[in-house]
């Protein structure tokens, strides 16, 4: 094979019934201009008109796919990561999407930075409609201001050297939600990782995402990733020393997702779990989860949105206005 036909970079995507949004995702991978790049769909099976789509696409640009029963999300991402030829990977789930040109500054990273094993850029949130939400910023990667402030990765964004995969891990199949915060901690505690301060990809939120049985799930994924690693017995003492630290932020996040959908029992639980962990009375975390706590208990809202309010005036405002350039690609 000659050089230019060498696959350099993989973008894996699972999916299942997407076929609402897949197409942005299969035109922000084709309409990159980087060299050497292949797109490996792995179809769950999906019923909703997604295998018409991949059919029309296929022979188009470098896609592979397959439409397959498979046991979740992290099952079709090994599956797709095994089948896969690129010495980079890029992971993009079928409702999210690429910005222009982000796959060359990626490996333009890469390249000057053979250190590297993975990396992530900045994001940004879209909602059902493509409309600009908010932006995702990321900082340089500390394995435990993670631990004790949780995810500021946008998942959409990262890319790996098949290397530091291969010393991670493959994905955990029980973990259908927090697959990517589990993953994040495994790198972080084995591959040196990098930052590329640009925005790279653009995450969607949707309506179904929020739902008992999936915060309930979340929450139950950040906890058994939780456990994963502080059960190492080689877990380096630094990071040890956070363990009570990690699970009261779990807790909180917890807290906060059963809070925004009105579940105030289980919030409350998970708030006092989190309060029950923390050493510093006065510290902002702190403060918020007894504020939210209180709301529990009384049923009631309203610090979240006496705080939150602008912010959510102006980005429904935004996303009146905005859309995002990637979007403007046709098939």
């Amino acid at each position: 094979m000659s050089e230019q036909g060498q696959v350099r970079l993989s973008v894996v995507t699972p999916s299942y019934n997407q076929n609402r949004f897949i197409e942005q995702t299969i035109l922000s991978v084709k309409g990159q201009n980087c060299p050497g790049v292949e797109h490996v769909v792995m179809d769950g099976g999906s019923t909703d008109g997604t295998v018409e789509t991949l059919e029309r696409y296929a022979g188009s640009y470098n896609l592979q796919w397959t439409s397959e029963p498979d046991k979740g999300q992290s099952d079709a991402l090994n599956k797709g990561l095994s089948l896969s030829r690129g010495r980079l990977i890029g992971w993009l789930n079928s409702d999210d999407i690429y910005l222009p040109d982000a796959l060359v500054k990626v490996t333009r990273y890469f390249d000057a930075h053979p250190e590297t094993d993975w990396l992530y850029g900045d994001g940004c949130i879209i909602d059902e409609d493509s409309r600009l939400l908010a932006p995702s910023k990321g900082r340089p990667y500390d394995l435990e201001a993670f631990l004790r402030d949780g995810q500021f990765i946008c998942q959409p964004a990262a890319f790996f050297r098949r290397r530091a995969l291969e010393a991670a891990g493959p994905l955990d199949p029980a973990l259908h939600f927090g697959m990517d915060y589990d993953l994040f901690i495994r790198l972080g505690l084995r591959c040196a990782a990098g930052y590329l301060p640009e925005t790279l990809a653009a995450f969607r939120i949707t309506d179904a995402a929020k739902s008992l049985d999936k915060s309930a799930q979340f929450v139950a994924d950040l906890l058994r990733a939780l456990d994963k690693i502080f059960a190492l017995p080689d877990l380096p003492r630094r990071v040890a020393a956070l363990k009570e630290a990690a699970y009261a932020h779990a807790y909180l996040e917890g807290g906060i997702q059963f809070f925004e959908i009105g579940r105030f029992a289980e919030a409350r639980t998970h708030l006092q779990r989190s309060l029950a962990r923390r050493r510093r009375p006065f510290a902002r975390r702190t403060i918020l989860a007894t504020v939210l706590w209180l709301e529990s208990l009384l049923r009631m809202h309203w610090f979240v949105p006496m705080t939150c309010r602008k912010l959510l005036r102006d980005s429904r405002r935004r996303a009146e206005t905005e859309r995002l350039p990637s979007l403007a690609w046709q098939p």
